[in-house]
């Protein structure tokens, strides 16, 4: 939900703003001594009203998506003098989109995210016969939250009132998770169906159009770009501008922005490509609130995923809904646990089957062992970024190195230990967001800019919330066990 906030807030140490009127002279001065990194280059908005932004050049690179390409940021100094740097511009946002699609399984993306489909598909299940297994008592249970000595009915109460309410939400993610997992079986059976084989070409043809270079027009400097896109599209709200040198001397040019009237395919929004002589919309299929009606549609699943729609208040309503479903799957575990060892215990059988046990410590390890990955993620990306390091292949590592330590530990230890001491770690962690922000800011002053955005700060404030809570869990949970074993 903050993935393009969380790369804003680890990447701002690097970046530049500048006014975007100063723009021109920018790219001159570029033009002038380095001019490759004008074959392919963004100027990311650093505002609202974009009246900032930042250069970040490409050079290098192979393919559509430039795979292996060098970044630069390039600004004017005080002496109206050149600066270039190399940077690695932060991917953290979607390295965690990575893991989410393919549920954290180390596989090849395409296995994983197959998988995935499979398990959506069994989660949807799993709430439709939830649903029904409560149904005949909806009435008389719906609002019933016993709050007393029986803690086991007050959590059960809990989960099926998050369950009920938040069902139409779950099923959405479910059902558009499947689509996603199975969008190449879709693409070939259309392909076969409707297109003769003949859907690459239709694909082909739907490609951002190039426009043709000319030495004796004028390509429009981006504020004059940003101007004629408002004229077509006063909604569309600009993020970035960028410029990529097409085929046999061409030019494509994009702005990418959201309109928050429309859904929109992601977080980010979409883009709109121009004639870079002219501003001229040349093509509007990913552009939110333009798109033809096919292109809408397609659309629809993607902001139905996403909450891209309804602006601020949808991203939170989908926040809070995604919290409760970990609560429900963790909650329906402890709960499944909880029974089994009851009815083991009546019936004499000691020790506890060895399902009991492998159940009991994968809840505790897998779940504890996501957000200390995630948190661990974050809370390197933004000290990688400090020294110009790359994140990208490191975070993996390191979060894979941070799950596995997490489950082993659930494993070695018994669960009731287990889950406050990996609280305890997710607590610490996560408690390290907040506080190396702060540090690096007003400690060491390595930042160059500092965070003041509200959304980015609003991460940590959602991470020092987090923390308390995981530490106060652990502090619980751990008194319940000293007692336990004081029995």
């Amino acid at each position: 939900m903050f993935s393009p906030a969380i790369d804003q807030w680890v990447q701002n140490d690097f970046l530049h703003p500048a006014p975007m009127q100063d723009t021109p002279a920018l790219l001159t001065k570029i033009q002038e001594q380095r001019s490759d990194l004008l074959k392919n280059y963004t100027l990311t908005l650093m505002d609202a009203d974009g009246s900032k932004s930042a250069f970040i050049g490409y050079a290098g690179g192979h393919g559509r998506k430039n795979e292996g390409a060098s970044a630069f940021t390039a600004f004017l100094d005080d002496t109206n003098t050149l600066q270039v740097q190399k940077i690695n511009p932060a991917h953290t946002g979607e390295i965690i989109n990575k893991i989410h699609q393919t549920i954290g399984l180390p596989f090849n993306h395409t296995v994983s995210e197959f998988i995935m489909g499979w398990v959506a598909l069994l989660y949807g299940l799993a709430l439709i016969t939830g649903l029904i297994i409560f149904l005949p008592g909806l009435k008389k249970n719906l609002f019933a939250v016993r709050v007393g000595t029986n803690k086991k009915k007050m959590w059960l109460d809990i989960h099926n009132v998050l369950g009920v309410f938040s069902l139409p939400f779950h099923l959405i993610i479910a059902l558009t998770s499947v689509t996603f997992a199975f969008h190449d079986v879709f693409y070939a059976a259309q392909d076969a169906l409707f297109y003769h084989h003949d859907l690459n070409k239709t694909f082909a043809s739907a490609r951002p159009p190039a426009t043709p270079t000319s030495k004796t027009e004028h390509v429009l400097s981006p504020p004059e770009l940003l101007n004629a896109l408002k004229a077509q599209a006063p909604n569309f709200q600009p993020t970035s501008v960028s410029a990529q040198a097409g085929p046999h001397g061409s030019l494509i040019t994009q702005v990418h922005g959201m309109d928050l009237h429309h859904p929109m395919r992601s977080l980010a929004g979409g883009f709109v490509t121009l004639d870079a002589y002219t501003g001229a919309i040349t093509q509007k299929d990913y552009m939110p609130g333009l798109q033809p009606t096919s292109s809408a549609l397609l659309t629809s699943f993607f902001a139905l995923h996403f909450g891209s729609f309804g602006g601020t208040a949808m991203l939170w309503a989908y926040f809070v809904l995604g919290a409760s479903g970990a609560f429900i799957f963790y909650s329906g575990n402890i709960l499944w646990l909880e029974t089994r060892r009851k009815k083991g215990t009546q019936a004499a059988q000691t020790p506890p089957k060895l399902s009991h046990k492998i159940l009991s410590s994968l809840t505790v390890g897998v779940t504890s062992g996501c957000i200390a990955g995630i948190s661990a993620i974050v809370l390197a990306a933004r000290w990688l970024s400090h020294y110009n390091q790359s994140p990208d292949v490191s975070s993996v590592i390191l979060y894979y190195s941070v799950f596995s330590l997490c489950v082993a530990w659930a494993f070695i230890r018994k669960p009731h230990y287990a889950s406050w001491h990996l609280l305890g770690f997710c607590g610490l962690i996560t408690l390290g967001i907040p506080l190396s922000n702060l540090w690096a800011i007003y400690g060491t002053q390595l930042s160059a800019t500092p965070v003041t955005g509200t959304t980015e700060q609003l991460i940590d404030l959602i991470a020092a919330l987090a923390a308390c809570s995981f530490l106060f869990m652990a502090y619980k949970i751990r008194q319940k066990a000293l007692k336990a074993s004081q029995i």
